[in-house]
């Protein structure tokens, strides 16, 4: 079940492949990734766990990575082979060594310490309660989920240097980012981004573009946008 992605901006002399559902944040960072590189790959929406997931990485996390019969499993070693592999007039790691240090050292951030505050300690708060369910311990898990979402942002938001993150171009901290406040936009919890001035013209510059719209299908924001 391969979905085809991706204009054949790139010559590709061996298949990529992408092994993760679409709904996963850090799978849709390598997509979009590929997307701005005008790389074509097939995506194989596998689930975490999954036999498709476990089969290319030892703990059944996603995503994974094929480019003809090599794999490759985390987003950052990915991240990095996609540049390294793939020249294009798109670049999204620096070619000097410490501008593209401080770029690894914001994607790490960003998936160390933004993917958990946000996604398990606020949104996914959010999406697993029933409508009986919010009581007091309902609404203590939301409000310290609020308050490690808002420090996380509040440092995110004092670091961002032009239009993207670093910048006048798009780097993959950009990408990692993304996808985590596409899917925190999609909860009543949206305003800590646009309470933000700077991260909120970020988000609004990154939803604009051809990326994001082709890796929208399936996310937590189309779908909730279809209730």
């Amino acid at each position: 079940n391969a979905e085809y992605m991706g204009e054949p901006l790139v010559e590709m002399s061996t298949l990529v492949t992408l092994v993760g559902t679409p709904f996963s944040t850090f799978t849709r960072t390598i997509s979009m990734g590929l997307v701005e590189k005008g790389i074509v790959f097939e995506q194989v929406p596998a689930l975490p766990h999954s036999e498709d997931a476990k089969a290319h990485h030892p703990m059944g996390r996603i995503p994974s990575f094929r480019h003809g019969d090599f794999w490759l499993f985390e987003s950052l070693a990915i991240s990095r082979y996609i540049d390294g592999s793939f020249p294009s007039s798109v670049t999204l790691r620096s070619q000097d060594i410490r501008a593209a240090a401080i770029e690894d050292q914001w994607a790490s951030f960003i998936a160390g310490y933004a993917f958990p505050a946000l996604e398990h300690g606020l949104i996914k708060v959010r999406l697993g309660a029933s409508v009986d369910a919010h009581n007091e311990q309902y609404d203590a898990k939301v409000a310290e989920g609020q308050h490690a979402s808002s420090a996380i942002l509040d440092i995110i938001e004092a670091s961002i240097r032009g239009p993207f993150l670093l910048g006048s171009e798009v780097r993959w901290p950009d990408l990692f980012l993304t996808p985590i406040l596409s899917d925190l936009n999609a909860t009543v919890d949206r305003n800590l981004i646009y309470s933000r001035p700077k991260l909120a013209a970020w988000f609004q510059l990154m939803a604009s573009r051809d990326s994001y719209t082709r890796t929208s299908a399936g996310t937590l924001e189309a779908k909730q946008a279809k209730l």
